[in-house]
């Protein structure tokens, strides 16, 4: 993802949503349209969750006709391997830093964002 800083990316459980794992995103990126069309790739708009009946999982159905995606990841900090994500609400983002006067991100301004997940079955 460019403009996104990779290597400040975290990862941790942060409790559940209707009895899944609830998974909290952090980072940070530069200030501009490519930073953040990567990072709100997965956003989702008006959608209906529901719990799967006789099974640990959640389903989902897009109310306003959009695609639905899941992401994967891997954190090797806290929470391992994560399967079949669903994005929890849109993108927020905080300043991190002012323009930077010199380096590799020379006139950018960093900021800090944050996503929330949810896993929809259990792995």
């Amino acid at each position: 993802m460019a403009g996104v800083l990779t290597d400040h990316t975290r990862f941790a459980k942060a409790g559940t949503f209707m009895g899944m794992p609830r998974i909290v995103e952090t980072g940070l990126c530069e200030d501009d349209s490519t930073s953040r069309n990567a990072l709100d790739d997965y956003e989702t708009g008006r959608v209906q969750i529901e719990p799967l009946p006789r099974t640990a999982g959640l389903t989902v159905k897009a109310l306003d006709g959009q695609t639905i995606t899941l992401k994967s990841f891997t954190s090797e900090d806290t929470i391992g391997s994560v399967a079949n994500c669903l994005q929890l609400g849109k993108t927020e983002y905080y300043e991190f830093a002012p323009s930077q006067p010199f380096g590799s991100y020379s006139g950018s301004r960093i900021l800090r964002w944050r996503r929330v997940w949810v896993q929809m079955e259990s792995s």
